[in-house]
């Protein structure tokens, strides 16, 4: 593993308070910005899985507040794979969609 001279520390890492605090900001600011109307292939893709993330986001903020942290892990686990097959399409829409 390359050494980058960057040494990180749990104190680097937001506590549980503000993770939650940045999750509930995530689902206002989706909310408040969320709509997409377009033929475009690429775009009704996006919309559908910024939709989905939503909808997950907040239920891990619930699962979260009433202390279910282990259930939230599992649709945070969910959530960075939704990231990942996004990615992976915008690599070349024409070829996925």
């Amino acid at each position: 593993m390359k050494n980058t001279g960057i040494t990180r520390t749990t104190s680097d890492w937001p506590n549980e308070d503000q993770a939650l605090a940045l999750l509930k900001d995530l689902h206002v600011l989706m909310a408040d910005n969320f709509s997409v109307v377009s033929e475009n292939p690429w775009h009704w893709f996006l919309s559908i899985n910024l939709a989905k993330a939503r909808k997950t986001i907040g239920a891990i903020i619930l699962l979260c507040e009433d202390g279910f942290g282990e259930d939230a892990q599992i649709l945070l686990r969910t959530l960075l794979e939704q990231v990942v097959n996004v990615y992976f399409v915008k690599i070349d829409p024409d070829k996925w969609l």
